[in-house]
């Protein structure tokens, strides 16, 4: 038998089980908040507030309404991703098997066939949140995502991995690992800018939470090299040309000599157009609302 059949389930509310098992003056490893809290060790070891619990993602059923989401966010800039993909929830373990970082939190996983232990859902046990595991066989191509954390952080981490698997269906296996970090994570960012445009009301908890994971993972993503070098690009050239150019060269655009990019952008072209100004909206709306939040 299952050793997580013998676990017994005490039928309160979530919430109030929290309170029940939670770590007092701990630091919440999702809003990172300097703060301490009272906070639930996860068995992913990383700990949860209060307020990060509400929204964290624990089992499937909660994926669907974020992919929903990705796939709005996506179709603004006219790019399909495979509705057919799974996607998993997973822990540390289990995704260190898949790629040994210990830093990974969601990946693609590429022509394997083997079979992964997912999440299916979680139960307590005793002071600690265990997490109910199925093994699952991964298909060509599978995204895996570590449980446990809100739904916005979730989500910025699926749209680096659709954008993985966009790359991938455009038969760029091959392109340089920081050329594909670095356009993954520019649409990590973009969806930050979306989510907050579309889903955060400041007036709320729910609201000023979610502005807290934004102002908190923008400036991890920011960090990084890679994305820097992609995000000049797209600032340039704009997402459709700087990856239709990644797609025929299999590197960026050059944003000091591209002289032949430049000549296609000034070319009429109704959907660029279109595409172009759906990004400076956005931009402009975020700077907007930022701007009224903080004055």
């Amino acid at each position: 038998m299952d050793s997580y059949e013998k676990l017994s389930y005490v039928s309160i509310t979530p919430h109030a089980e929290f309170l029940r098992n939670f770590v007092a003056n701990t630091i919440c490893h999702s809003c990172k908040t300097s703060q301490r809290k009272r906070c639930i060790n996860m068995a992913d070891d990383h700990n949860l507030c209060s307020e990060c619990y509400k929204t964290a993602v624990f089992s499937i059923e909660r994926l669907p309404y974020i992919v929903h989401n990705l796939r709005k966010f996506y179709r603004q800039f006219n790019l399909k991703v495979d509705k057919n993909i799974p996607i998993f929830l997973t822990d540390k373990v289990e995704m260190r098997k898949e790629f040994d970082d210990k830093t990974t939190h969601s990946m693609t996983v590429y022509a394997k066939k083997s079979t992964t232990l997912v999440i299916k859902n979680c139960l307590w046990q005793g002071e600690k949140m265990e997490a109910v595991k199925e093994p699952k066989k991964l298909s060509k191509i599978s995204i895996l995502l570590r449980f446990g954390y809100p739904d916005v952080i979730t989500g910025a981490r699926l749209a680096h991995e659709m954008m993985n698997v966009w790359l991938g269906n455009k038969g760029c296996m091959d392109i340089q690992q920081n050329i594909k970090e670095g356009i993954c994570k520019v649409m990590a960012y973009k969806w930050l800018d979306w989510y907050f445009c579309n889903y955060v009301d400041s007036s709320s908890d729910n609201g000023r939470l979610g502005l807290r994971y934004i102002q908190i993972y923008k400036p991890e993503i920011e960090s990084n090299r890679a994305f820097r070098g992609a995000k000049m690009a797209v600032d340039k050239y704009g997402l459709k040309h700087t990856l239709k150019h990644i797609v025929n060269t299999r590197n960026l655009p050059d944003v000091n000599q591209a002289t032949a990019l430049v000549k296609i952008m000034n070319e009429p072209n109704e959907i660029n157009t279109v595409l172009l100004a759906q990004e400076e909206m956005v931009e402009q709306r975020t700077s907007r609302k930022m701007g009224l939040i903080f004055s």
